[in-house]
Parts: structure tokens; C-alpha cells; sequence
């Protein structure tokens, strides 16, 4: 299950490798790939999220907050998984029969 769409999956990607060479490798995808949905993104919003340089991508103001936004999704998304499958599981319950012991012997 995952809660972030895929620009936002490129977005963290990005942030979490600096540069989008290295996002694209992590990801499977060309550079032109993670490049096209950051600015899809970017279109999104409406704004810039990356400041772009020979050195990396460096996150303006927008995307600190676009970035908290995806760590908080990511943590109810963990949380969710851990009740869903927790949900699904059996518990075992220790059970003790007691009788007269020659009814328990026919047993």
C-alpha cells in the first residue's frame, strides 16, 4: 500500500539522494523520468521545490513543507500497514480443561 502518488514518490527520492541521477537509479526510472514529475509536481503546487545546481538539489521553503507533509503520510501510511496486517493475525490463547480425571481419560 502506498499512500504518496508517484511525483511525490519522485520528490522523496530526490530529497533523499540529492541529486535526480541517483533518484532515477534508486527508482528504476531515466533521468528525464524523475525530472518530468518533479515539474509535474512543481506545476502542481504551483511552485518551485527544488533549488537546482551543479551540486544537488537543494529544497526552497515550499518543499520543506511539501517534504513534511510526505513524512507525515509515510508515517500513517506505516501505521495503517502495522494495524491492517496486526488486524488479520490470530493471537494464541492458552486453554485449560478441567474435569474428573475419568472423564479427561476417554478423552
Amino acid at each position: 500500500m502506498i499512500l504518496l502518488n508517484n511525483n511525490l514518490q519522485a520528490f522523496l527520492n530526490v530529497v533523499q539522494h540529492r541529486t535526480v541521477v541517483s533518484a532515477a537509479k534508486n527508482m528504476g526510472l531515466t533521468q528525464t523520468g524523475v525530472t518530468q514529475r518533479i515539474k509535474s509536481l512543481e506545476r502542481e503546487v504551483g511552485t518551485s521545490l527544488f533549488i537546482r545546481s551543479r551540486s544537488g538539489m537543494k529544497l526552497t521553503p515550499e518543499g520543506e513543507a511539501l517534504l513534511k507533509y510526505c513524512m507525515r503520510a509515510e508515517e500513517l501510511e506505516g501505521n495503517a500497514k502495522a494495524e491492517i496486517e496486526g488486524a488479520g493475525k490470530t493471537h494464541p490463547v492458552s486453554l485449560t480443561i478441567a474435569g474428573p480425571t475419568s472423564l479427561i481419560s476417554f478423552r
